[in-house]
């Protein structure tokens, strides 16, 4: 009781004397406008940081331009394999981390804290990744620059064919293919050299899907698909011009080519790659996966704890499933849902055949992101890429902004071939 009454007592005292000292209040309201000014000129002086990021990150990076609908770099194709390249990218990331710290004043709070921290995190993350030789590895079966050129020069992708500009950006753009392939290449022998080479099991997939791509004609060609859909209002001198400029692209760059890596692939790289399927088999491989592992989760759990979180989720889901499948008609035996026979009865109900592929997937296309309003017509939204012994990832890329343009739906097809669908 006497403690309290001391503390009480005390700040009496301290109450008094504040009141004593009028100027001290004024100190007090000084020194948090102070603070409430820094605050502000910190909040500028960053959000000038990250608009000149941006500005300088498109024009680095010129596919990214194209895939957020900025056009001004639809002309360009960046050797993005290539040592100085990376170096590039390092200085990039380096300045702009640099810059952000020294913008940084203490009293930023909310959303613009929140924005500095994630700014800072994505610089430093990326900047550690340059360590790892993923530059090695340039190919694989699931998304690269050999699948990522096919769908910019399809004409159902990011890149524009509205204008004539438009096709003449193509061509530009598509003349440094070459370049990028041969780094491709240079890159994969310096891999094998070095044991970081991609698995086996990966590599022998990417051979059908290059043979899908692989034409002698090239009015057969993937990338024939702008000029199949020419616009008419084009002059004839340009749809004249523009009609050579593309057979010759084709026939005189791509195919020979996409050739050559098919090529290199199946008589060298082949032989080199390995039989693991980790990046734990990779020198340096376990620091190399902790690190996608704290990248694509925005954790700093290492892969032993993610993985018993999913250990976890997984027996949850399979809980529900137990739980759901008596009412969809799925008794088991004895009272126990085998899951193995409820998945394989799932299938066989609701199996999208190859003939009606299309009617099986449009119904989820209101849930496809983006300003996608269905297609006009299948013969318009289905579109053969590969054969069916090339499987591929599925996913939905929303149309980029600002204007009415194309979106994506990619779908899984009985016996792994795959569909491209514009959804316009």
């Amino acid at each position: 009781m006497r403690g309290k009454l001391l503390v009480v007592s005390v700040l009496l005292l301290g109450g008094c004397v504040q009141a004593d000292r009028p100027d001290a209040t004024a100190d007090v309201a000084v020194k948090v406008q102070a603070a409430a000014a820094t605050a502000v000129d910190s909040a500028a002086a960053l959000e000038q940081v990250y608009a000149d990021f941006w500005e300088e990150l498109l024009r680095l990076n010129p596919l990214r331009a194209t895939f957020v609908g900025d056009s001004r770099y639809n002309d360009q194709l960046p050797n993005s394999l290539s040592a100085q390249y990376r170096q590039q990218t390092r200085e990039f990331e380096q300045r702009y981390l640099d810059r952000a710290r020294a913008a940084y004043l203490p009293g930023l709070a909310g959303q613009q804290r929140l924005s500095y921290e994630i700014f800072l995190r994505d610089r430093e993350m990326a900047l550690e990744g340059l360590r790892f030789p993923e530059r090695l590895q340039p190919i694989d079966q699931f998304g690269s620059v050999v699948s990522l050129i096919a769908q910019l020069g399809s004409g159902t992708n990011a890149q524009p064919f509205k204008t004539v500009a438009d096709y003449d950006n193509w061509l530009q753009r598509a003349a440094l293919v070459p370049a990028l392939f041969d780094q491709a290449i240079a890159n994969m022998r310096e891999g094998m050299a070095r044991g970081v080479v991609q698995p086996r099991v990966l590599m022998l997939k990417v051979l059908p899907q290059l043979d899908g791509l692989i034409v002698a004609d090239p009015d057969k060609s993937l990338f024939w698909g702008p000029i199949a859909m020419l616009p008419e209002s084009f002059a004839a001198a340009d749809r004249t011009r523009l009609t050579a400029a593309y057979r010759a692209l084709i026939a005189d760059s791509l195919m020979p080519n996409y050739r050559n890596l098919r090529r290199f692939i199946a008589d060298e790289y082949l032989a080199r790659s390995r039989d693991s399927v980790g990046l734990d088999a990779l020198p340096d491989g376990e620091a190399w996966y902790a690190y996608q592992v704290r990248l694509n989760t925005t954790t700093n759990l290492t892969p032993t704890e993610i993985h018993a979180i999913g250990l976890r989720e997984v027996a949850r889901i399979h809980a529900a499933m137990r739980a759901v499948a008596p009412e969809l008609g799925y008794q088991g035996v004895g009272g126990e849902v085998d899951l193995a026979q409820f998945f394989a009865g799932s299938r066989r109900d609701r199996i999208c055949t190859s003939g009606r592929a299309m009617s099986c997937y449009r119904p989820f296309v209101p849930f496809v992101p983006g300003s996608i309003r269905g297609c006009r017509s299948t013969s318009i939204c289905a579109r053969a890429l590969t054969t069916r012994s090339a499987p591929m990832n599925r996913f939905a890329r929303p149309p980029p902004p600002p204007g009415p343009t194309s979106g994506l739906l990619r779908t899984g097809r009985v016996r792994a071939s795959f569909t491209s669908m514009p959804l316009i």
